[in-house]
């Protein structure tokens, strides 16, 4: 596989307003050599190129220092890997047979986002709108038609199968965060995340889009050591976007999970522990493939230790 690209980058600054413009050029060939049939020995070659053209224009326009918005104008586009191209076999770390699609074209994404900053005392705010508009989405879909599931069986046992396969797709969303800094000591975080992604090619929503997510954090910071301990709580809502009897199962019910963080540091030593899912909630993740068979990660602690040279 040979990858080629080829970039430009311009700015321009001012007190109000920062510009940013740039153009991309890729080329990709991807040569494969694969046998005619499992153990076969005739080869058969394939030699791909893709060529596409990507570029964006961004705008921060500082209304007052409080008070900012980011434009984001692109045009994207992605080549197939050769895995969506010719996989066919079982994917160990997904638990599913996969299917690629030697006919795949490159993606060619059209983006707008819009992104406003505001600051006022104790509070700051931030708001993310965007809508994207992809040609040729390359997306790895269920081999489950109106209810009817297909399963490969191999050697190692039977899979849920998926495929490759392109669509027109449209992705629109809200990201947000707001923070509240009520003392030097004690701090509050909210985020909001929401993604909706339809397919435009048989109307129809798609599968394995995240569902809503809102996380939300306090933090207490001690004085000495960079010495801090934070808790944080997160809800994910059931994936309620979706057609019914289009997956392997359905979208499994929303949850909570418990977090806990510890840090500080001490010279050149810096330290932590993390603790996720610290009430060893039992749950299933819309967006992990192993929901088919097992519950999500239970109690999780992380130590950390690090040490900085300069």
């Amino acid at each position: 596989m040979t990858n080629f690209g080829l970039f430009a980058l311009e700015r321009f600054v001012n007190e109000k307003i920062e510009i940013d413009g740039g153009l991309r050029l890729d080329a990709k060939n991807i040569e494969i050599h694969r046998p005619d049939m499992n153990y076969s020995t005739r080869i058969n070659r394939n030699d791909i190129d893709y060529l596409g053209l990507s570029g964006s224009l961004g705008m921060k326009y500082h209304w007052s220092e409080q008070f900012e918005n980011h434009l984001i104008l692109a045009r994207a586009f992605r080549a197939p890997g050769a895995n969506e191209l010719y996989s066919n076999g079982v994917h160990h770390g997904a638990g599913a047979y996969e299917i690629g699609n030697p006919n795949l074209r490159g993606e060619t994404a059209y983006n707008i986002s819009l992104n406003t900053l505001y600051t006022v005392n104790q509070w700051a705010f931030e708001l993310g709108l965007y809508a994207n508009s992809i040609h040729d989405f390359i997306y790895l879909k269920p081999l489950v038609e109106r209810g009817r599931a297909t399963y490969v069986t191999t050697v190692r046992g039977s899979f849920p199968a998926f495929a490759y396969e392109q669509i027109d797709a449209t992705f629109k969303g809200i990201d947000a965060q707001v923070n509240f800094k009520a003392s030097e000591r004690w701090s509050f975080q909210q985020k909001t995340s929401l993604v909706y992604a339809f397919d435009e090619k048989n109307h129809v929503y798609m599968v394995n889009i995240p569902a809503n997510r809102y996380e939300y954090l306090i933090r207490h910071q001690f004085p000495k050591n960079k010495h801090y301990v934070s808790v944080g709580l997160t809800q994910v809502a059931r994936q309620t976007r979706v057609e019914k009897n289009s997956d392997y199962s359905p979208p499994p019910a929303g949850y909570f999970l418990l977090e806990a963080n510890w840090g500080m540091s001490i010279k050149a030593f810096d330290m932590g522990i993390s603790v996720k899912n610290a009430l060893n909630q039992a749950y299933r993740d819309y967006l992990n493939r192993f929901r088919y068979y097992a519950d999500d990660q239970g109690i999780n602690v992380s130590l950390r230790l690090s040490y900085r040279f300069s």
